[in-house]
């Protein structure tokens, strides 16, 4: 028997991004809900397939948390770098230079 080959140059795809596995779950929730609603099933695979759609639900709800939590995250810290660095979120034309007026430091021309 042959083991299967392998390329050694073939690198794993890189993992979704958190948008990306919400999409992934909501698509899959609707596939399993609309095979549930199929009136040919059988009750049991009916039933399987209904409980696949629920658990994908649960996954698409738990991934829009994390994506509210990481907006929220990355909200906070710009906040945060903004007052540590004394900058704000003004244009640069309008934001604080880093030189004080009147200083005696040589002026870039």
């Amino acid at each position: 028997m042959k083991s299967p080959q392998q390329k050694p140059n073939e690198s794993p795809p890189p993992p979704l991004s958190l948008p990306e596995k919400l999409a992934l779950a909501q698509q899959n929730a609707a596939k399993w809900q609309d095979l549930a609603n199929d009136p040919d099933l059988s009750l049991p695979v009916a039933l399987w397939a209904r409980g696949l759609a629920r658990s994908y639900r649960a996954q698409s709800q738990l991934y829009q948390k994390a994506s509210q939590y990481q907006e929220q995250s990355d909200k906070a810290l710009q906040a945060t770098l903004a007052r540590a660095l004394g900058t704000s979120h003004l244009p640069p034309d309008q934001a604080p230079s880093l030189v004080p007026p009147n200083s005696s430091w040589p002026v870039a021309k």
